[in-house]
């Protein structure tokens, strides 16, 4: 899959789900792979975004919807820093 951009978001316990559909039409409608994995207890929710990391396009697609997931947990209640503060 080449690479991946790899984030935190925290959302309320209620809106885990929400934010799940979130990404998963983001990935969708980029054409990218969006995995999800987290912790149940803190509610902590890990997007990872696969691309293909020679292609720039690629590249800045997964940017961009690393950004919209990002503001779709703002949204939603939540940050964008959790148990590891903020992502590379």
């Amino acid at each position: 899959m080449g690479t991946w951009v790899l984030h935190e978001v925290t959302v309320p316990g209620r809106q885990v789900a929400p934010l799940i559909n979130r990404a998963a039409k983001i990935a969708k409608t980029t054409g990218l792979f969006v995995g999800i994995h987290g912790h149940a207890a803190d509610r902590t929710v890990h997007p990872m975004i696969g691309f293909n990391s020679p292609i720039d396009e690629e590249r800045q697609k997964a940017n961009e919807a690393c950004q919209q997931i990002l503001a779709a947990a703002m949204s939603l209640g939540g940050t964008v820093s959790g148990e590891h503060e903020i992502g590379r």
